[in-house]
């Protein structure tokens, strides 16, 4: 952690904010959130405007107009390519996960989307089965999850690593989050 918050520490505001943002939007747009997920991206962003490298204002339109662009293509990716995305090798490992998303867009609708925004496997999955299941755009794709998501997100990290340190060690927490961050 320490060493991709000194690198990005080390580059100018926009390319922090385009470098957030673009992982923001492939987490929703292409799973990319398995491999490193978003909200690790945001949560650096976060350290950063807590040392203020990064306005943490800009970082969370970044953040936000990332998270709607993503949901926005996912849903467009799982409307156009449906079933096929589910046999790809990447999520055949996952099909009972999946299979528990399908369920909960079928008993909650657009609930289930807002609220699956705030859960990792979820948030990266729900757009394009939101398509997949052809639900309407503006239940699924709707702008108000992503930058509910994003609001909390940026703001959770942003104060977490302004907390003052546990005594005796790195840790830092604000209400219920807590997290190992690197001292400011």
């Amino acid at each position: 952690m320490h060493t991709i918050t000194d690198w990005l520490g080390s580059l100018s505001g926009p390319v922090v904010y385009a470098v957030v943002a673009a992982l923001v939007f492939f987490e929703d747009t292409l799973f990319f959130g398995f491999v490193l997920p978003g909200e690790t991206a945001v949560f650096v962003g976060g350290v950063l405007a807590s040392q203020g490298k990064v306005s943490v204002y800009w970082l969370a339109v970044a953040v936000v107009l990332a998270a709607i662009a993503g949901d926005s293509v996912g849903y467009e990716i799982g409307h156009r390519f449906g079933p096929r995305i589910l046999e790809t090798r990447p999520l055949r490992r996952h099909r009972d996960r999946v299979e528990a998303a399908q369920d909960m867009i079928r008993r909650r609708g657009a609930p289930a989307v807002f609220f699956g925004r705030f859960i990792a496997f979820f948030r990266a999955m729900m757009p394009a089965l939101a398509g997949i299941s052809r639900m309407p755009t503006a239940g699924s794709s709707s702008s108000t999850p992503s930058a509910a998501w994003s609001g909390v997100s940026v703001s959770r990290c942003w104060a977490i690593s302004r907390a003052p340190p546990t005594p005796g060690s790195n840790t830092r927490s604000v209400g219920s989050s807590r997290c190992s961050s690197p001292p400011s």
